[in-house]
């Protein structure tokens, strides 16, 4: 998940993080959910002014529960 003020969204992060990641034997989904424009996304209740960021969110979340489980019988 990578949240920003700018376009970006936090994407660049996201992928310098993602060799580090591997390198401490982490696991990658390979989804990415970017919040842009954090500064205005919700309004002054906390809700969402983008319309489609709580789909997006459920989706990351489904994609996130998906290979958490796909993975739990390697976990020790």
């Amino acid at each position: 998940v990578g949240v920003s003020n700018g376009l970006g969204g936090g994407l660049r992060a996201i992928e310098q993080l993602r060799p580090i990641m591997g390198d401490l034997n982490m696991f990658d989904i390979g989804d990415t959910l970017t919040i842009r424009n954090a500064d205005t996304l919700f309004d002054e209740m906390g809700n969402p002014t983008d319309e489609t960021l709580p789909e997006k969110a459920k989706n990351f979340i489904r994609q996130l529960i998906k290979v958490s489980e796909a993975l739990r019988p390697l976990r020790s």
